[in-house]
């Protein structure tokens, strides 16, 4: 069974290698891509005016 997670962050530069401390994420998993996606799209609005933040979706396929 797959699974799917959104992680991300703030990073400390453009560069897009560290993460600024304490501001990791990684949400609960999902059963299914789609509600990944509508939690990534609502991570991302939310904070869209910090061009530091980045979130994507990463699977898992657990079993």
């Amino acid at each position: 069974m797959k699974e799917y997670f959104v992680i991300g962050g703030e990073f400390t530069s453009l560069n897009f290698h560290n993460f600024k401390p304490g501001t990791q994420y990684v949400s609960v998993p999902f059963a299914d891509r789609k509600l990944a996606e509508a939690h990534w799209k609502v991570m991302a609005e939310n904070t869209r005016s910090n061009a530091n933040m980045r979130y994507l979706i990463v699977e898992n396929a657990a079993g």
